[in-house]
């Protein structure tokens, strides 16, 4: 192992991917800077990937592989985030690869830019295709404020964790939230607040493989996906309401859509009537305390129906669904 630079903590969760947990780690295995503690999370998988780590881990003395009960995505970073000792820290999902020289690059864009957080572009992989979310040489720099407004308001950083190399620093008091989904979104934007600078290089190097089975690449999302997706933008923007206020009103369009998403789904769903009264309780509850006035019209119009008029609402909506099923099969016929 290479002690002559500060070492990078790779954190892998590791979930019934045996078709793909090799390319994965191999990547890994290959970066070119080469001090690297590879925590592999085995969390609970019955496929056999717990036992392709352990010989990984045979092979590699930089592996350690740690296998717990299934507790999803969150527990397995946060298992690893708590015995991690590298200055730096870096993800990568196991059913994903990366480049050779990810980590050298990363890390030696932060020592060169003073930076906190090194983010790349990555590449949505297919099955028989692959394209670069951004790529070219281009590189940007801000501070962890204004890197919190690109992230919110402009269009260059993502809410992945997995394209960035972070100061392993900046999670001390932040984890994953157990349970839940957008377990990214939950946390990348209280991680860029910490940060003294961030550093964005437009050079794709993490392969972001599209897999029909994976949670974030479904067809059709369930009021689920979108209840998880408008608590993660409710959180958020009370966050960001005290962090700072003149950033906080362009939250309110993507909290407004969210809920008007969930409201939506649960009308859709006649199986979880319960559930999705509740849920509908909450959105229209939390819908009433924005101040339209910050919202693009659409959205204003929508959010006053459905706070104001939710009978008319409903209606509307069951109809124009029910007009587009109707202009859809007529058009297979």
């Amino acid at each position: 192992m290479d002690n002559s630079t500060p070492l990078i903590s790779v954190i892998v969760p590791v979930y019934n991917v045996k078709d793909y947990l090799n390319k994965c780690l191999d990547s890994v295995c290959a970066q070119t800077y080469r001090n690297l503690e590879i925590l592999v999370v085995d969390d609970g998988s019955t496929d056999g990937s717990g036992t392709i780590c352990d010989e990984y881990a045979k092979k590699d003395e930089r592996i350690k592989v740690i296998h717990q009960k299934n507790g999803g995505l969150s527990a397995a970073r946060n298992s690893a985030l708590d015995v991690a000792t590298g200055e730096y820290v870096g993800f990568i999902d196991s059913d994903d690869w990366i480049e050779p020289n990810m980590f050298e690059l990363l890390y030696s864009s932060a020592i060169k830019h003073g930076a906190d957080v090194s983010v790349c572009s990555f590449f949505y992989d297919y099955p028989d295709y692959s394209r670069a979310k951004r790529d070219s040489e281009k590189t940007y720099q801000w501070t962890g404020r204004e890197a919190l407004r690109e992230y919110i308001v402009g269009k260059n950083l993502d809410s992945l964790v997995c394209d960035k190399l972070f100061k392993t620093s900046l999670f001390d008091g932040i984890r994953f939230p157990v349970g839940q989904l957008m377990e990214d979104q939950a946390v990348c934007y209280k991680l860029l607040v910490k940060a003294g600078r961030v550093f964005f290089i437009e050079k794709p190097l993490y392969h972001y493989f599209q897999r029909s089975g994976s949670i974030m690449n479904q067809k059709y999302y369930n009021w689920r996906n979108e209840s998880a997706a408008f608590h993660m933008q409710l959180e958020r923007s009370r966050f960001i309401f005290k962090y700072d206020i003149d950033l906080w009103p362009h939250t309110l369009n993507k909290l407004a859509h969210k809920g008007i998403q969930l409201f939506d789904r649960t009308l859709l769903d006649t199986e979880n009537t319960g559930t999705g009264r509740s849920l509908q309780a909450e959105v229209i509850s939390e819908l009433s305390k924005i101040d339209r006035k910050h919202l693009r019209p659409d959205l204003r119009l929508k959010t006053l129906l459905l706070v104001k008029h939710r009978n008319l609402y409903e209606r509307l909506y069951l109809g124009f669904r029910s007009l587009l099923k109707s202009k859809i099969n007529f058009r297979k016929k």
